[in-house]
């Protein structure tokens, strides 16, 4: 992710690169047993700073989540602020899901 250089996140991190992240996935609608299928991975590690230079990866991500004309205005107006990249070097991965429960057989079936 990139931030502006003068965020708390970014002065945070400075000090102590300890970092962490979680990111959950779940199903819109339940099951018919009303179980929502669901993923999640959560990263534990060292967050390492760089400076931001051309602005590639501000544009990267901002035109991923707002698209069009709008986006390309919004990714220019970002990039051209002083910002860091934040790179997570992950020292602890953990990952869980929960599918959709399988079916039983029908009796006879």
């Amino acid at each position: 992710m990139t931030s502006v250089d003068d965020a708390r996140q970014v002065v945070d991190l400075q000090s102590d690169p300890r970092a962490a992240i979680c990111l959950d996935v779940e199903a819109h609608e339940p099951t018919e047993t009303g179980v929502r299928p669901n993923a999640s991975v959560r990263a534990r590690g060292r967050a390492l700073l760089s400076r931001a230079v051309d602005g590639d990866w501000t544009r990267r991500i901002t035109q991923k989540y707002v698209r069009g004309e709008i986006g390309r205005a919004r990714a220019d107006h970002r990039a051209s602020m002083r910002r860091t990249v934040i790179e997570l070097r992950p020292l602890h991965l953990v990952s869980s899901a929960m599918l959709a429960e399988a079916r039983k057989p029908e009796p006879g079936g």
